[in-house]
């Protein structure tokens, strides 16, 4: 009977890894997004600090399905990553968390990876996919970029544009945009597959 026991603990363990291995496997790569409420207007950036273009300022009322996937400290600010839809179209972007109200948001901090644009100009989006607005601009084939994140077909990366403006701070570095690339528009590319670190 003890033999019979151990063998069915066995199976039960078994089959509660397999089932928590196929969890993790539909959602590898996803961030999960938390209900969020804007608290004040939203200052929206592509990227967690004042380094990045800045997009533009949306009133409280201009938002709506509002959602906060992470938050990442730039600077001496938290940033939080928004999803939400507007007047303008859906994005993902970045403001302060002050501007939010929001509860257990996971704090991360990415390492990126360097790669480059292919063969052809490509558009990026603000987003993982065709339902959120395109930049206007191609980015140049060849363009340098960092990638942090894979989702959807699409990587999260940081890139500098020809005509970037100047820094806020700093003059002489130009401003940074964080954009989302189809995968296959980039040249050399090894998927990215760890998860962000949490300071929590």
């Amino acid at each position: 009977m003890k033999r019979i026991m151990a063998v069915l603990l066995v199976l039960m363990v078994s089959l509660v890894g397999q089932q928590a291995l196929a969890v993790q496997s539909e959602t590898a790569g996803r961030l999960i997004p938390i209900e969020a409420t804007a608290t004040q207007k939203l200052a929206l950036r592509t990227g967690p600090s004042t380094k990045y273009e800045e997009i533009f300022t949306l009133p409280v009322s201009g938002v709506r399905d509002l959602q906060v996937m992470e938050q990442e400290k730039g600077g001496t600010v938290m940033w939080a990553m928004l999803d939400f839809d507007s007047d303008y179209g859906r994005y993902r972007a970045y403001t302060g968390m002050k501007r939010i109200d929001a509860k257990g948001v996971p704090k991360t901090q990415r390492e990126g990876r360097d790669c480059c644009i292919g063969k052809k100009d490509v558009y990026a989006y603000y987003g993982p996919g065709e339902d959120y607005v395109r930049f206007e601009e191609k980015i140049p084939a060849h363009t340098q970029v960092i990638v942090y994140h894979e989702e959807a077909g699409y990587v999260m990366a940081d890139y500098i544009m020809p005509d970037a403006k100047p820094q806020q701070r700093d003059k002489e570095l130009l401003q940074i945009t964080r954009g989302w690339i189809p995968v296959e528009a980039l040249e050399n590319y090894e998927a990215v597959t760890q998860a962000p670190e949490s300071d929590k």
